[in-house]
């Protein structure tokens, strides 16, 4: 008897699970972690950009008014390369 292992964000496929979970690419979004800019997506939070755009997720930016990628804040934070936030930002 084979048995197939249950789906899994890291097995390499774009699953849909039987509880209405579905992943918008290969291990990513829906239940798993965000995806990165080119993968698909169906809602901005299945995006590491929070960006979805016509069912692609986008590349964060330090202009798009969204705290996104390695930003402290919205669209500041020296780790992000969008430069310093302002004091109590």
């Amino acid at each position: 008897n084979r048995v197939c292992p249950p789906a899994s964000c890291t097995d390499g496929v774009r699953n849909d699970r039987p509880n209405g979970d579905a992943e918008t690419d290969v291990d990513c979004g829906g239940p798993c972690a965000a995806c990165f800019h080119g993968d698909a997506c169906a809602i901005n939070d299945d995006c590491f950009s929070r960006r979805c755009v016509d069912g692609v997720c986008l590349v964060p930016s330090c202009h798009d008014s969204i705290k996104n990628g390695y930003e402290t804040d919205v669209d500041c934070g020296l780790s992000s390369g969008c430069g310093a936030c302002a004091v109590g930002q």
